[in-house]
């Protein structure tokens, strides 16, 4: 993967409050962390889901453009170190700084120069399409193909939401498997909006050779080539053309070749004068030369000799393409700073906030869940979201995984859920307060590999089941001034907290748990909650010690089981309970209570499966669909089952 990361963001306004410097885009804290860090999540999200699938761990690598901006690449290799390159090998990033270029006066051509010194120019990034040629020089693309690797996926900072459900897979899935040059992810796009759009180009040679293909326009290009920005219909407020998000695809073979076309100017692509940039501070209108990433596609056109023109049926056979989803889980991008008072939150953290909101209840209402109405701009600039709800990527990314882990169950209005964990099992929870569940180890555990501590995606991660259980608090405090929802700056009253450390568990079913709670499940253990009208709280806790072979890394009791159905592609989850099969000589007396034995993983139903089961059904259709889930696998032992 590739992420451009060197832009000044400007429009942010970002600055470090003890230095009063000014900080890049990629150090924004959105949703309680930085936005690079969110980048490494949504990759690490992919990656875990693979291993569940397939076993297999696999270390993606990285390549970062950063630049001199505003110290974008002292800070942001500094922020790599102090995270330990959240557990992914240092040798698996590389990271290359892009060039900055004068800023120019438009009406006198003069430089711009520095305020502290009339002898240095005011230098800004150049755009992103300098990545290609960097990459090349500095050896990123050789270092790809050396690890294996034939395309790459390209990010940008300021969009947190190409990770949704599953944009980044049926992008990259499409260019891999039908052995595409070039891919775009789109989505629709309004009329007048700031954003370029995705165009198919078409070109009639002198040579009578006709070239296609999959390109962008930028929106400050629309007049100068004639192009007007219509509705799709008459009176429609969103265009005819889809819009240009710039996530990429590429393969690594197609971009070497065009790189090498026009003598290298291919290398630079689309380069423009960017008239669109803010004013200095005493009013004079600026400019600056930039190069455009996604107009490398222009180098990527198919040549079709003789036989005229394409028809539109022709058109599925280009190496270039163009996937296409809902823009709320394609793009919502926060590039500037919404100035107070303001009711415009188009691409600042507020709008791309109310984004992932509206995402996730609309996740959680396909999974059977009761949400509050999804607030409009209007009614967050007045009082707020309806709730708040912050989900880690590794829960799917899929949502179709999701909804598996999560079944039924009710979010109350002004209630908070914030699932900082990869294996839950959430059945009919209602929540009316804060529900905060925290894992130490989201997606597995660390190695010692040298000097350095490597995330090694397994079972030893934190687990919290939950069945029938009520969570009531006062949960946000929703009049604290001091709140900034987007970046997770949020004052609570009461909540229920629960951290999981290492390996452990936390499991309730039937119970309510009322007022302020701070659960801490140690390392190595599950604890479980049960009603209990004699108890103070109404229920009662048990601190079990997980079991199995391994004394260090105890067995978890619990687990999902992925698998993908090849034919439509499907991800399906199956429930397991961890159990002791005994170890039986020929002739010997099974002893039922006999703790020695091999541990081995039993399918137990869950969720609607179970429902199903409670409501009737005889034993025998319950055992039928029992033996349904150990269709591929080995039949447990039935006395230890």
């Amino acid at each position: 993967e590739m992420y451009p990361v060197g832009g000044a963001g400007d429009r942010l306004g970002l600055v470090d409050e003890k230095t009063g410097e000014g900080l890049p885009s990629a150090l924004l804290p959105y949703g309680g962390r930085s936005m690079f860090e969110n980048l490494i999540r949504d990759l690490q999200a992919r990656e875990y889901m693979y291993f569940r699938l397939f076993g297999q761990q696999l270390t993606t690598p990285v390549a970062v453009m950063t630049s001199a901006a505003k110290k974008n690449h002292p800070r942001l290799t500094a922020l790599c170190e102090s995270a330990a390159y959240w557990g992914r090998p240092k040798k698996s990033f590389r990271f290359i700084q892009q060039s900055l270029v004068p800023v120019v006066e438009v009406h006198t051509g003069r430089w711009v120069v520095s305020d502290s010194s009339p002898l240095s120019p005011t230098l800004k990034p150049g755009g992103h399409g300098v990545l290609w040629k960097l990459a090349r020089d500095q050896g990123v693309l050789d270092w790809f193909r050396q690890q294996g690797r034939q395309a790459v996926l390209v990010r940008q900072i300021s969009n947190p939401m190409a990770g949704t459900d599953s944009t980044l897979l049926a992008l990259s899935g499409t260019g891999y498997y039908e052995n595409k040059s070039m891919g775009f992810a789109s989505c629709e796009r309004k009329v007048g909006a700031s954003e370029g759009m995705n165009v198919l180009l078409e070109t009639h040679r002198e040579d009578g050779t006709w070239d296609y293909g999959v390109s962008n326009v930028e929106y400050t290009d629309f007049e100068r080539l004639g192009m007007e920005d219509q509705g799709a219909t008459p009176g429609s407020t969103h265009s005819k053309f889809p819009a240009n998000t710039n996530i990429l695809y590429l393969g690594l073979e197609a971009l070497e070749c065009a790189l090498s076309k026009d003598q290298g100017r291919a290398a630079l692509p689309g380069l423009l004068v960017n008239l669109t940039k803010k004013p200095t501070k005493d009013g004079k209108k600026v400019c600056r030369l930039e190069s455009s990433m996604q107009s490398i596609a222009e180098s990527m056109l198919d040549s079709r000799e003789g036989g005229g023109r394409m028809s539109p049926a022709q058109w599925d056979s280009l190496s270039t393409f163009v996937t296409y989803n809902l823009r709320s889980k394609v793009t919502s991008s926060a590039k500037k700073k919404r100035e107070p008072g303001s009711s415009n939150l188009a691409q600042t953290p507020d709008g791309s906030f109310l984004t992932l909101q509206s995402n996730a209840l609309e996740l959680l209402r396909s999974a059977g869940m009761a949400c509050p109405v999804t607030t409009t701009p209007e009614s967050f600039l007045q009082s707020g979201p309806s709730c708040l709800v912050w989900l880690h990527p590794a829960l799917g990314p899929l949502w179709k995984v999701t909804r598996q882990k999560i079944q039924g169950g009710k979010l109350h209005k002004g209630a908070e859920l914030k699932l900082e964990i990869a294996e839950v099992a959430f059945e009919d929870v209602d929540i009316r307060g804060s529900l905060l569940i925290t894992a130490e180890n989201i997606m597995g555990h660390m190695n010692e590999v040298g000097e350095e501590s490597v995330l090694q995606y397994s079972d030893l991660c934190g687990r919290c089941r939950l069945h029938g259980v009520k969570v009531v608090n006062k949960g946000v405090d929703w009049l604290n001034p001091s709140n900034q929802f987007w970046s997770q700056t949020v004052n609570r009253t009461e909540s229920l907290e629960v951290h999981l450390e290492g390996n452990s568990e936390f499991e309730a079913a039937g119970v309510t748990i009322r007022g302020a709670h701070r659960i801490h499940v140690p390392d190595g253990f599950c604890l479980k909650l049960s009603p209990c009208a004699e108890v103070e709280y109404g229920f009662r806790t048990e601190l079990i010690k997980l079991g199995g072979q391994d004394a260090e890394a105890p067995t978890p009791s619990w687990r999902w089981n992925y698998s993908l159905n090849q034919t439509d592609g499907n991800v399906s989850l199956v429930m397991e309970e961890a159990s002791i099969v005994p170890e039986i000589e020929a002739g010997e007396e099974v002893k039922p209570n006999g703790n020695s034995g091999r541990w081995r993983w039993v399918a137990v139903p869950w969720g609607r499966l179970r429902r199903l089961g409670s409501n009737g059904g005889n034993g025998e259709e319950r055992g039928n669909r029992r033996r349904r889930r150990f269709r591929g696998r080995d039949k447990p032992n039935p006395q230890a089952a």
